[in-house]
């Protein structure tokens, strides 16, 4: 698809032609999933992808339409970071090594070997520095990274390091 075609089915969207969108949709959408997946937000690509596209369809008749300034992907993808941003700012600071590291224990079969292994990670919790332990137990309890932040009283950029710390810690104790 070029750039004209873009603009071209975008304009066709704003005069009212939902079948242009469609197509638009279905071009980008594996396209921005990919994009969000080489930002780390694997597990979240899809749910990504298709808000982005959704707030573009959501500027029909809107002040904030694509006035073709720009190519159309350059657009498209402003809109893809700033979900990026929105999402990780308001998500469950767990990531994906969090969810990676479920996935582990729960494939050892063992239940020696899963038990042996929370207990290790019980074990490093415990022995953390308070500060450190404290951003790892709110991440697991669900919070966002700014509602961490709130909580621990520390800036966001702060809670960020201490949480990148706290895991590296566990990836430590780990073996990882």
């Amino acid at each position: 698809m070029t750039g004209a075609t873009e603009k071209q089915l975008i304009a066709d969207y704003y005069a009212g032609d939902d079948r242009a969108y469609e197509l638009l949709f279905d071009e980008y959408f594996p396209r921005l999933r990919r994009f969000f997946a080489r930002m780390g937000l694997v597990y979240y690509d899809e749910d990504l992808a298709a808000e982005t596209l959704f707030r573009v369809a959501r500027t029909r008749g809107r002040n904030a339409e694509y006035d073709g300034r720009t190519s159309f992907s350059t657009w498209i993808y402003f809109i893809a970071r700033r979900e990026a941003l929105r999402h990780i700012e308001t998500r469950p600071a767990t990531t994906s090594f969090d969810l990676d590291l479920i996935d582990k224990l729960l494939a050892e079969r063992s239940d020696v070997a899963l038990s042996q292994a929370l207990e290790s990670l019980n074990s490093t919790i415990e022995r953390m520095p308070d500060n450190l332990r404290k951003v790892i137990e709110l991440s697991i309890g669900g919070l966002t990274m700014q509602e961490i932040a709130d909580s621990t009283g520390s800036s966001l950029s702060t809670t960020k390091r201490n949480l990148g710390t706290a895991r590296h810690f566990l990836k430590d104790a780990l073996g990882e």
